[in-house]
């Protein structure tokens, strides 16, 4: 389950390479989902991210190289690909992978704490389904009056 806090990836920014260090360190973006994965000092974080909001997902240990192990037994492999801006992650016994491309730095969503309360959850759940086919105005009156009638259901809920 995803945390409202990415402390691990507040400020960092893709580290140099060099001898010492796996050519695959650093931040990358996943295709698809606004998956972020943050690979540091033998661990492996991801984030879920949209612009608003940075959740901290869940991390694995580096088992070898490029080979990370999640505490289920999942062992994902990340390679680099052609020159070292792209990559790609695959989680052992899956039929496909998934392209990665790496970041300069963390996503802007990642550099502050995330928003509370009920209107800062329910953005993160909005954001997450994001139709594009709205303009911004047609999409900030959707999301306004979703807002409300999600308001009044739990407010029901509680009498």
């Amino acid at each position: 389950m995803a945390t409202a806090a990415a402390p691990a990836l507040v400020g960092r920014t893709a580290p140099a390479v060099s001898a010492h260090q796996p050519t695959t360190d650093g931040i990358w973006r996943m295709d698809g989902y606004g998956t972020v994965l943050s690979l540091r000092d033998g661990t492996l974080r991801e984030y879920q991210t949209t612009t608003v909001i940075c959740l901290e997902g869940d991390s694995a240990q580096r088992t070898g190289p490029g080979t990370y192990t999640v505490p289920d037994g999942t062992v994902l492999t990340v390679r680099t690909r052609g020159d070292r801006d792209r990559g790609s992650l695959r989680a052992d016994g899956s039929v496909g992978e998934r392209s990665l491309r790496r970041l300069p730095k963390s996503p802007e969503a990642c550099a502050s704490p995330a928003p509370e309360g009920p209107l800062a959850a329910f953005d993160v759940f909005w954001q997450s389904f994001e139709e594009p086919v709205f303009t911004e105005e047609e999409f900030a009156e959707r999301r306004d009056s979703a807002f409300d009638r999600a308001l009044n259901v739990l407010r029901e809920a509680r009498r």
